[in-house]
Formats: structure tokens, sequence, C-alpha cells
């Protein structure tokens, strides 16, 4: 019997991050004011990039993409003008992708409306599902009496998925709904509670409540407080980020880290100004605030000859904390493509401007994004095979402020370089090993690369 084994060689590109094309992708298209798409919620699945956008005269609707043609229509979801687009806070999470236990991809799961939007009457949302066989369908017809999905927060864990839900009488609790059989129900409801932050780490949902920090592990269905927090004000915890195999958070001026089995440690604590505008980079407003990159995390912490929150690398070795050249201010939304960290700024006088660093070079600015706005830039960013893909205000040619459409980034590659990036595989796993017709890689990266896969016999 033949067997064989995977060895890997990977390849990395090297990036000119000045040099760079940003295409604009209007979904709406059309003169006049308030023809804008406003995409959000990206999440990769079946290989390609699916979000949610909203059209005015169309209403709500689910797009994907791949990187070789333009953005198409998957479904509308919800037909008719002005039924408004379940928007996620900022950067919340508002599509999710359920799993078997082998890493295969079931189905993607994301927010909608059960029924058409009437004046005078809230919208009710509800759980959409789409496996690629059918329409997306609604799984969940309705709630209990006064209860309604927040749809700011979906997370999957296995083939589990989690969500909030608003109630007049337990406040924001958390939701479970089970790919397999279709059950459902809360599984952590306490009275006036304020749960949120919902994360999926080492197999387990990781979630806040304001005076803590809880994990529940679906397989024995029991919830753990890991840790208590002084609150601030009535905020706990600030967005919970997995980077690597660990996850942190930010809370009250320092970095919390939480390996999965150990009590959660502070890191460091660091200094940040946000009274410049609180409503863009307050805590609530966006889980990207950090990015693991090149061995450093990065953030934004206040500079003290500017009181500008200005993008920072906290060095692991050397536990130091040490500002990065340029002037990148309240520096998020974080993403990695080719090798190079891309992010969000802003200033009084751009507004918000997509940024680019290597690492060693002074951080670059690629783009103006949001001319002369300095509030509102409530959408994510993501990098899907290589490319960077966000939320920008692409001019209008009334005069108009210009509406809100797919802005896509692609690094132009200068040439071919080999990398010892093994550095930045987090996971490797396959199946099964040792093979005789046929093997599965499946790989887990620290960021985006270009790998090549080798494949060679027991003698070489």
């Amino acid at each position: 019997m033949k067997h064989t084994m995977l060895c890997l060689a990977l390849a990395a590109l090297a990036i000119n991050a000045s040099a760079q094309t940003i295409l604009n992708h209007d979904l709406n298209p059309g003169s006049g004011q308030d023809r804008s798409s406003a995409p959000a919620a990206y999440t990769p699945f079946n290989n390609q990039l699916y979000f949610t956008a909203w059209l005015k005269d169309t209403g709500y609707e689910l797009w994907s993409l791949d990187t070789a043609v333009k953005p198409v229509l998957t479904q509308n979801i919800q037909p008719g003008p002005d039924n408004g687009v379940v928007r996620p806070k900022a950067n919340f999470p508002g599509m999710t992708v359920v799993k078997d236990a082998e890493g295969k991809e079931l189905a993607l799961y994301f927010f909608g409306y059960n029924k058409p939007n009437v004046p005078g009457q809230p919208k009710n949302h509800t759980l959409f599902k789409y496996d690629l066989t059918a329409t997306p369908t609604p799984v969940i017809p309705a709630l209990g009496t006064g209860e309604v999905m927040a749809a700011d927060e979906i997370v999957a864990v296995g083939t589990n998925v989690y969500f909030l839900v608003s109630s007049p009488t337990d406040g924001t609790y958390v939701y479970e709904y089970d790919h397999k059989t279709g059950v459902h129900g809360a599984i952590f409801k306490n009275n006036i509670t304020a749960a949120g932050n919902l994360t999926a780490f080492n197999g387990k949902l990781v979630f806040a409540e304001k005076d803590g920090m809880y994990e529940f592990d679906p397989a024995t269905r029991n919830t753990v407080q890991i840790t208590t927090f002084i609150s601030s004000g009535s905020a706990g915890p600030d967005r919970f980020t997995v980077l690597g195999n660990k996850l942190y958070l930010s809370h009250a001026n320092n970095i919390i880290v939480y390996d999965g089995t150990s009590a959660p440690v502070k890191l460091f604590s660091y200094s940040y100004n946000n009274s410049n505008n609180p409503l863009l980079h307050g805590p609530y407003y966006t889980n990207d605030k950090l990015a693991l990159y090149k061995n450093r995390l990065y953030l934004a912490v206040s500079n003290p000859s500017t009181s500008m929150p200005q993008l920072t690398a906290y060095d692991f070795s050397s536990k130091t904390l040490k500002a990065v050249p340029g002037q990148a201010y309240f520096a998020s939304r974080f993403a990695i493509a080719n090798n190079t960290l891309y992010f969000c700024a802003f200033d009084s006088t751009h507004g918000v401007e997509l940024w680019s660093y290597n690492g060693t070079s002074p951080a670059a600015m690629i783009a103006d994004i949001w001319p002369g706005r300095v509030s509102g830039f409530g959408y994510n960013m993501t990098s899907f095979k290589n490319k960077i893909y966000c939320t920008g205000v692409v001019p209008d040619t009334t005069g108009g402020l210009g509406d809100t459409e797919l802005l896509e980034l692609i690094p132009t590659t200068t040439g071919t370089i080999i990398n010892n990036v093994f550095s930045a595989i987090k996971e490797v796993k396959t199946y099964p090993n040792p093979a005789t017709t046929a093997a599965t890689l499946q790989m887990n990266l620290q960021h985006s690369a270009t790998l090549q896969v080798k494949m060679v016999d027991m003698t070489g």
C-alpha cells in the first residue's frame, strides 16, 4: 500500500504599499443623493465573500463576490423601498458560518426581517439561513412576547449559532440556535442583564456581562464566569478579539489576555484619549481595535506630545510600547493582506482614511475613503484572497455628499520572494494521515499569505 505525506513550502508576496489600486463597486447606480448601498457584515463562505447591502429602491439584500468578477446579488431578502438594513453596530459581526467537526462549511446565517416594513411599527428581526441549496429562509418565526433579536452580534461555535435577544423583562441575553436540530432557546438570561461581546474561542462561546466575562461550553452545557471587572460606568469589558491562539480584550485602559485555560491576566496598561470623537471610537463601536502583526500587538495609544491616539505597537519580547511613525490617529478596523497591515484612521481634515503599514517604514495613507466625515463610519473592513474590502464614500456626481459603497483595494505586486512564514501558521491538520488515495489539508494562518503546498511520497 502506497502512503503519502504532505510537506509545505511557503512563499509570500512582496508588496509595495505605495502602489495600490482602489475600485469602487456602486451597487446602487443612479443619479441623485441617497443611492447608498451601505455594505456591511463581510463574511467568507463557499470560497466567496458575502455581505449585506441596503438599496433604497429595492430594500435589504444579500450579495456575494469572488475576486475575479464584480459583486452579484444573491437574494433580495426584504423587497421594497425604505425597508432599511439590519445595520450591525459598527463592526459587530452580522453574519456567521457554521462548520462540522472537520471544518466543512455547512451554512451561512445572518439577520433579516420576517415581515414587511410598516410605518409606525417596529421591524421584527429574524435569523436567516443560506446553505446554497435554496434561497435564504428565516429559521425562527417568532420569539416570546416583547422579545426582539438585537441584530447586533452573531457567532457560530461548531454547528450552533449564538446571538442576542432584547426583552423588556430580561434585558439583553444570549440565545442559541442548533443548526442540526433546529432547536433554539436562551442559554444566559438573568433579569436585567447586559450580555454581549459574543466571541467563539477554543470551541466555546465567550461573552461579557457588565460585571464580568463568561464562557459557555456547548458540549457540557455549562456557563462559567471566568473573571469579574470593575465596571466603567455601565460598561463592562470592551470588545473581545481573538488573535492567534489567545483572546484579547481592553478594559479600563488595560489589555487583558486569556489563553482558554488559566485565568485572564493583564498584559499591559495604556493611555487613550477618546474625547475627540467618542461615537466613532468608543469601546462599543468596533471589535477590531487590536491587531496581531509580525509578532507585535497593534492598537491606538495616546501620544503624550499630541494627546492623540496614535498607532502603537506592543513588543512581546521587550514588553514595551512604541509609537509607529506616521500620523495615523484613531487606528482601528485592522485587516492583513499580502503580509501588510491595513487599517482605518481619521483626522478632522480628511475624515476617515485607509492606511497601510509594512512593519518597518512609516505608516502611509493610501486614500481618503470618507471625505470630510469625522463620525458615522459604522462598517467593517476585511481581507479576502489578498485583497482588502471596506465601506467608503463614492462622490455624488450631482454635488451631494456622496454614497456609501463597497471599496476594493488591490495591492500591486512587485515581485515574489521566499519568506520563512511558518511562524504565521496557527494550526495545520492533515487527515487521514497516512493517506492512501486522498487527504485533506486544513490550515489556519495568523494573517493572509500566498502559500505553495508540495506533496511528496515517503521516499521524497
